[in-house]
């Protein structure tokens, strides 16, 4: 793990606290509910200017200051008793822990990612323009009874107290986060990424849940983007590290992997080798997912093991035949039907 690097005082930092704290009002207050249910902890949504609560969320957002400084959204626990209730609540006079989890976006395992949140292709900013990496230099403090700091190394960064509960199991904390550098230059713009959990002693811990914060020069519509690809991929970034081409699960990308790719070519429904996602390869096994295999050919998750020499296979006579009749249905502007993953929000 890299050492978490704070390129300033103490002092300065906490006039920046103070600062964001009274910079960070908003019409709308969207705090992070934590509650209990059936002896876990579980995460929701607490639209507090609407009086408004609900379980099931794993991902929130917000917005960095000018100063990459923010305190929003804040935790949230209701009282024992309340009617708004969605669950349980959290036993009086508790501590309520959390910790920095690593993510894995294929092959890369970090507990901070990063995106640009540029429209590559200038065609309009979509789903497809998401491009989580690691950052080169950036760190992300979350400021609670302590500082810690997501690294962008590939290790679980043990956090501190949020808050204690009250008497009545009641939360209301804002922590203050922090996007800084360890060479004391400006962050780059875009959208970070951190994952998180929630524990507390006598209860299990929480799901993984995701904070998208986005630089003060993005806009909205950025960070929604980026919300949305997070809610598609969250079995991805809560699972292992993938590989492109690797379509058998081994971690390995050899002769196993293209023979799924052959015996699926056409296939809008067997998409196990859906390597490329994107454009009029979405939805549907095609060329596009072979050469996606064959870039990453002889690639592991393991860096001991190796792929025997071997030439790579072509496409025989019957899948290029089968290629060129799905390219001119294409160029005859016909679709094929595909499928596209969606996450459902939370409704309140």
């Amino acid at each position: 793990m890299r050492p978490s690097t704070f390129i300033f005082t103490r002092a300065w930092l906490l006039l920046c606290l103070l600062t964001v704290a009274s910079a960070s009002t908003a019409a709308t207050h969207l705090d992070m509910m934590v509650q209990q249910e059936d002896g876990k902890l579980v995460t929701g949504l607490a639209e507090l200017s609407e009086g408004a609560y609900s379980i099931g969320a794993q991902v929130y957002s917000g917005s960095l200051l000018s100063s990459n400084r923010a305190s929003d959204p804040g935790y949230f626990s209701l009282a024992e008793g309340n009617p708004n209730l969605p669950a349980e609540a959290l036993p009086a006079d508790s501590d309520l822990y959390w910790d920095f989890l690593p993510m894995s976006v294929g092959a890369t395992v970090s507990n901070l990612f990063y995106w640009d949140g540029l429209d590559d292709n200038l065609d309009g900013l979509s789903i497809d323009d998401v491009e989580f990496d690691r950052p080169d230099n950036e760190q992300f403090y979350m400021v609670s009874n302590g500082f810690f700091a997501a690294d962008a190394s590939d290790q679980m960064v043990p956090g501190g107290v949020i808050d204690t509960t009250a008497f009545d199991g009641s939360i209301h904390k804002h922590p203050a986060y922090i996007l800084d550098t360890s060479d004391a230059s400006t962050p780059d713009t875009g959208i970070y990424m951190i994952s998180m959990q929630v524990r507390m002693d006598g209860l299990e811990t929480s799901e993984p849940y995701f904070l998208l914060m986005r630089t003060s020069t993005l806009g909205d519509d950025t960070l929604e983007v980026a919300t949305d690809w997070v809610e598609g991929n969250l079995e991805m970034l809560t699972g292992g590290p993938t590989l492109p081409g690797d379509y058998n699960g081994d971690g390995l990308v050899d002769l196993g992997d293209y023979t799924v790719w052959r015996d699926s070519l056409g296939s809008t429904t067997d998409l196990a080798a859906n390597g490329d996602n994107t454009g009029t390869s979405q939805g549907i096994i095609d060329v596009a997912d072979y050469e996606i295999w064959k870039v990453n050919f002889g690639t592991s998750l393991n860096p001991i093991a190796a792929v025997e020499t071997a030439v790579v296979p072509e496409p025989g006579s019957g899948s290029q035949l089968l290629i060129a009749v799905l390219v001119g249905s294409v160029l005859f502007g016909s679709r094929v039907a595909g499928f596209r993953r969606s996450a459902a929000r939370p409704q309140s």
